[in-house]
């Protein structure tokens, strides 16, 4: 599915919205619910509690009444009695409207009866003079008493049943409440939960195409234009696609640049050798003397077209080094025996500025490497430190092992190089924008030279450096063979092989 960045973003924001909403959907749902259930509590079941108890005191005032006039008979206690029972009447229809418990409603349908019967056993005051003839019996006097006890016990448990509805909807508004509050924390936490993962997942897939970009634009930058492969199918794909068209735009000039700059560097070697031969016979004075000034001039020639010369073969094989071309003549030999010349003829240049030039060793085995480029290694290193180390400085050379490698350390205290520059001190023709401090700039393909060649042999080069303090640059070659194993390889080792085929 296609989802662009802004869509990616969307759904993330989305999922937690919803999330949100249903989270705050349940609260709200369950508040609204204990609301309900305390609403009920308070208008029904406390309500019929205060009408339960007012019952119970109109049906003490009932009872005293009905006692007086059945001692006395006189009207004025009967009509007080009756005004009593309309009351008590009243209030038990009214407590049976408030009351929702089918338990309850018993209770008050069973007051009615006993109350109904309570009230017929008070006759009315006309009949005076019968009722002061009536002896009442001790068990129709027994059964009223019982009647009124009946129902003050009916009361009773009407309100301790109103009670145990109260306590047990207080309850469950508590069960309701602790569950409410696990399971909105439960939602919260898988809200925030979901938040993080979505945080993390959506940058991540933004992010990683593009650390998988930016690779990939290091790796064109450093020369190599393989396409960039990135799993994305919103915007950084269609700029990986407009990166990878570049860069195959930027292969085709590389590789015009390269043939053209083969063929320069090839169509120059014949007329520099046609140049050099003319000078030979010059210099032997074969067509004619020369006097010592056109010597020096002829000397001067010769020296800068070795140079030209030399600069046309590093050209020659870069050009080889870019077509996979390149080739190794392998063969076993002492780093010690390649190194110490090359420190020696260097310090007689470095003498010239004062520069004081060390070589520390330690016992390294010997190493199967091709040893005309191996010189050109180190001697590239040693140039370079001497052209950017400034008078009375100082060179450190190291030549030890580390591990399964022959590490060759070039240590100067030069003008440094600045951070940022140090990944492209490597690529061809490349110069640091401090290089104008020194009095002679190179080409820019010393290092590049550095670079293939130890990476030919399988081996690494790495530089550290600090502006105005010194530059350190190590180049490290895989150990093949010990000593004792130098015979044997002598007979096994092919004297023409690509680093291909080494590795």
């Amino acid at each position: 599915m296609n989802l662009t960045i802004n869509k990616k973003m969307m759904m993330g924001f989305g999922v937690i919205i919803i999330l949100m909403i249903i989270s705050n959907t349940y609260i709200l749902y369950q508040l609204v619910t204990i609301s309900n259930t305390a609403k009920v509590t308070l208008t029904s079941e406390v309500k019929s509690i205060d009408i339960t108890k007012h019952l119970q005191s109109l049906l003490y005032e009932e009872e005293r009444n009905a006692n007086k006039y059945w001692i006395s008979y006189d009207k004025i206690y009967f009509d007080l009695f009756v005004g009593g029972s309309k009351k008590f009447n009243e209030s038990v229809d009214s407590l049976k409207v408030t009351q929702s418990d089918p338990g309850g409603k018993q209770l008050i349908n069973h007051i009615q009866r006993i109350h109904a019967w309570f009230v017929s056993q008070v006759p009315p005051s006309f009949q005076r003079k019968q009722l002061l003839k009536t002896e009442i019996s001790k068990i129709e006097k027994q059964k009223r008493a019982d009647s009124i006890q009946a129902l003050h016990t009916n009361l009773n448990d009407l309100i301790r049943l109103n009670q145990v509805s109260i306590d047990n909807a207080m309850i469950n508004v508590e069960t309701i409440t602790t569950r409410s509050s696990g399971v909105s924390l439960i939602l919260t936490l898988c809200t925030l939960i979901a938040a993080i993962m979505l945080a993390v997942i959506i940058p991540r897939t933004i992010t990683k195409p593009i650390k998988v970009l930016i690779r990939g634009t290091e790796q064109i930058a450093r020369g190599s234009f393989e396409p960039i492969k990135v799993i994305s199918h919103d915007e950084i794909a269609q700029l990986t696609g407009a990166v990878n068209e570049m860069s195959d735009k930027l292969k085709k000039i590389d590789e015009h640049k390269s043939e053209l700059m083969h063929n320069i560097a090839h169509e120059l070697r014949t007329p520099f050798q046609i140049i050099l031969s003319a000078l030979y016979k010059l210099n032997r004075q074969e067509i004619g003397p020369l006097n010592e000034q056109q010597i020096e001039l002829l000397d001067s020639i010769r020296k800068n077209i070795k140079v030209a010369t030399n600069f046309t073969n590093q050209l020659l094989d870069i050009a080889k080094i870019e077509a996979g071309m390149m080739e190794y003549n392998l063969k076993p030999i002492d780093l010690l025996s390649v190194v110490k010349p090359l420190v020696d003829n260097a310090r007689l240049v470095a003498s010239q500025k004062g520069i004081t030039i060390k070589l520390h060793t330690e016992p390294v085995p010997i190493i199967v490497v091709d040893e005309e480029k191996i010189f050109t290694v180190v001697n590239n290193l040693l140039s370079n430190a001497i052209k950017f180390t400034n008078r009375d400085g100082r060179i450190n050379i190291y030549v030890s092992r580390v591990g399964n490698h022959a590490k060759i350390s070039v240590e100067d205290s030069g003008i440094g190089i600045a951070q940022e520059e140090l990944t492209k001190v490597f690529n061809k023709f490349y110069q640091a924008k401090n290089a104008s401090q020194v009095s002679s700039i190179g080409t820019g393909i010393g290092l590049s030279l550095v670079k293939a060649y130890t990476e030919g042999h399988g081996g690494k080069v790495s530089v550290k450096s600090v502006l105005g303090v010194g530059t350190t640059f190590q180049v490290e070659l895989p150990i093949i063979l010990e000593r004792h194993q130098i015979d044997i390889a002598e007979d096994s080792i092919s004297t023409q092989r690509t680093p291909h085929e080494n590795l």
